[in-house]
């Protein structure tokens, strides 16, 4: 029973150095932030994008199995019962 107790116990101590380490390289210093880009452009937005213009006269075929054709719900049936 101690075994896995041990295991359990360097399985958890080594997660918990593998953590402080990620926090510390995940966490830049406050003063070693140049790598980030934090500048905001001014001036003039860019224009919205356009569609392209349709080719006329082009026919799109597409290859493969055709779609079978659409159904039809069965009609209901209002009766006496």
């Amino acid at each position: 029973m101690k075994h896995h107790f041990l295991i359990l116990k360097v399985a958890l101590s080594v997660s918990l150095i593998v953590l402080s380490i990620a926090v510390v390289v995940n966490h830049p210093l406050a003063g070693t932030s140049e790598w980030r880009n934090t500048h905001v452009a001014d001036g003039v937005p860019l224009p919205p994008p356009t569609q392209p213009q349709p080719k006329l006269g082009v026919v799109l075929i597409a290859d493969g199995v055709p779609l079978p054709p659409p159904t039809q719900p069965q009609p209901k049936f209002i009766g006496a019962a």
